[in-house]
C-alpha cells in the first residue's frame, strides 16, 4: 500500500563515519520509498542457528536518514569501488544499469539488544551504552 514502509534485505558497506551504503534498483519498492521518505530503520540480527533462544536474539537497530549519492561524484565512485571490492563483479554489472542508485544511510540513533532485559540505547557520538529499563524506556 502506498505510504507504508517497505522491508528489504540489501548488501551494504560502512565507512569511518558509521554510515551504511546500499546499492539498490529503482524497480524495487523500497528504493521509491527511500526517495519519498528518507526515514529508515536498519536491523542487524544474529543468525537463527547461532541463537540459543529465538525470542532473545542479539540485534542492533539503527534509525537513519537516507540520501542518494549523485553517480557523477568522486564519493559515489569511491563507494562503488568499495562495494565491488567487498561483493565482487556483480557490482560492476549493476553499476552499468541505469536503474541502480547508491544511498547513504546516516544513523541518528541506535539500540543494541543482547537478550531479555539486556537492551541498551547507544550514544553514537561517544560510543556509550545506557541500559534501557521500564523507567527510561
Amino acid at each position: 500500500l502506498d505510504g507504508l514502509p517497505e522491508l528489504s534485505v540489501a548488501p551494504f558497506i560502512s565507512d569511518e563515519q558509521s554510515c551504511f551504503y546500499i546499492f539498490v534498483s529503482e524497480l524495487a519498492a523500497h528504493t521509491g520509498n527511500l526517495r519519498k521518505n528518507p526515514n529508515v530503520s536498519v536491523l542487524f540480527v544474529s543468525p537463527e542457528n547461532e541463537s540459543a533462544n529465538l525470542f532473545a536474539r542479539e540485534r542492533a537497530v539503527f534509525k537513519c536518514t537516507a540520501s542518494e549519492l549523485d553517480r557523477n561524484t568522486p564519493d559515489c565512485a569511491t563507494k562503488i569501488a568499495n562495494l565491488t571490492e567487498k561483493f565482487g563483479e556483480t557490482v560492476k554489472l549493476l553499476n552499468s544499469l541505469p536503474d541502480f542508485h547508491l544511498f547513504r544511510l546516516t544513523p541518528l540513533s541506535a539500540k543494541y539488544i543482547l537478550g531479555f532485559g539486556q537492551a541498551f540505547q547507544v550514544d553514537l557520538k561517544y560510543s556509550e551504552f545506557t541500559q534501557i529499563s521500564r523507567a527510561n524506556g
